[in-house]
């Protein structure tokens, strides 16, 4: 995705849009055109675990505590790439992550931050 959004909203959109995925897909295949619900600033289309707590670990993993006491490790690497994220690979920056107040994800800074449902759809559960 590509634009001037906001990165909050650029966020809405992907969980939309992953929300949808194989319905859009279908639509794209078959060119029969459909409408599909909105997207409401503020309010998640689905429900996710708020963050309880941030561990930053080796190789540029994350090791994240929902509140709904399930832990699970998010690898940063692939993010790397991204010009957003590519401040990351300071080791000082990446040991200095929080969580976001609320829990609603986490931060670097004012500019790099990832969402509460990137941590908890791409994150891998601690065996």
């Amino acid at each position: 995705m590509e634009g001037d959004l906001p990165r909050r909203a650029q966020k809405m959109i992907r969980e939309w849009a992953q929300m949808y995925q194989s319905d859009l897909l279908k639509m794209w295949e078959t060119q029969e055109f459909k409408t599909f619900p909105g997207l409401e600033w503020g309010v998640s289309m689905n429900s996710y675990p708020r963050v309880e707590t941030v561990k930053p670990l080796k190789d540029k993993c994350l090791l994240v505590a929902f509140r709904n006491g399930v832990k699970k490790v998010y690898d940063c690497k692939p993010l790397l790439e991204d010009e957003i994220f590519s401040p990351l690979t300071d080791d000082t920056l990446f040991r200095c992550v929080k969580t976001d107040q609320g829990g609603y994800g986490i931060s670097w800074n004012d500019e790099i931050d990832l969402s509460e449902s990137e941590l908890w759809l791409c994150g891998v559960p601690l065996a």
